[in-house]
C-alpha cells in the first residue's frame, strides 16, 4: 500500500426498515441523500469515494449490517488504499470541516479514529489485523455484528467533539425523524 492513500466511503447498502423506502434515494434539497453524502466526502478534500451498497461494492456477508459493508470495501479494493474514511448515507447534516478534521489528525497506533463515543463518521487503517478482526466478527456474529463492537475490539482513538458539530452526527432512521429534520414526510 502507498502510505496515507484515503478514500471516502459512503455506506448505503442498508435495507431502511424504520425509513419504510431507500433512504439513499430520499431527497433532500434537490438531491438525494447519496449524492449530498457523496459532495460531502469530497468537499472534506477526498478526490476518491466509493459507495458500499446494490450496484456498487456489494456487501460480502450480506445481511450483517454495516460491518459487512465495511469489510467488503477494502476486500473489493483489495491494496490501493491504506485509509478509509465511512460515513452512513442518512447523515446529511454533517459538516465537510468534521470530516477534514479527521482526515487531518495523526491517526497513532489505534486503527479507528472517530469523534467522542460517537460510532460514525470513522477513519479506519486498514492492514491484515483489521481484516482479520472483521471477517472474524461477521462469521462469528448472526443478524449483524454492531460497528461500535467492532470499533471497540480494533482500538479506537477519539477526538473531541465540538459542539458545532454534534448537530451534524445525527442519522435520520425513521420518517419521524426526517420530518424532525425536514418539515416535511419522507
Amino acid at each position: 500500500m502507498t502510505p496515507g492513500r484515503t478514500a471516502g466511503v459512503v455506506l448505503a447498502g442498508g435495507l431502511s426498515r424504520r425509513m419504510g423506502k431507500d433512504k439513499a434515494a430520499l431527497v433532500l434539497e434537490g438531491r438525494t441523500l447519496l449524492e449530498r453524502m457523496t459532495e460531502r466526502l469530497r468537499a472534506s478534500g477526498l478526490g476518491t469515494v466509493y459507495i458500499s451498497g446494490p450496484g456498487c461494492i456489494e456487501d460480502l456477508y450480506p445481511g450483517q449490517g454495516p460491518l459487512g459493508g465495511i469489510y467488503s470495501v477494502p476486500v473489493t479494493l483489495g491494496d490501493r488504499y491504506d485509509r478509509y474514511l465511512f460515513v452512513p448515507v442518512d447523515m446529511p447534516a454533517i459538516e465537510p470541516a468534521s470530516l477534514a478534521r479527521l482526515l487531518a489528525e495523526p491517526m497513532g497506533r489505534n486503527p479507528v479514529l472517530r469523534f467522542g463515543e460517537v460510532p460514525m463518521p470513522f477513519l479506519l487503517r486498514v492492514d491484515a489485523r483489521v481484516l482479520a478482526l472483521m471477517e472474524t466478527l461477521l462469521q462469528e456474529g448472526r443478524g449483524g455484528v454492531s460497528v461500535r463492537t467492532f470499533q471497540r475490539f480494533a482500538g479506537v482513538t477519539s477526538l473531541p467533539l465540538p459542539a458545532e458539530w454534534a448537530q451534524g452526527l445525527v442519522n435520520l432512521n425513521t420518517p419521524g425523524d426526517w420530518l424532525t429534520f425536514t418539515g416535511e414526510e419522507p
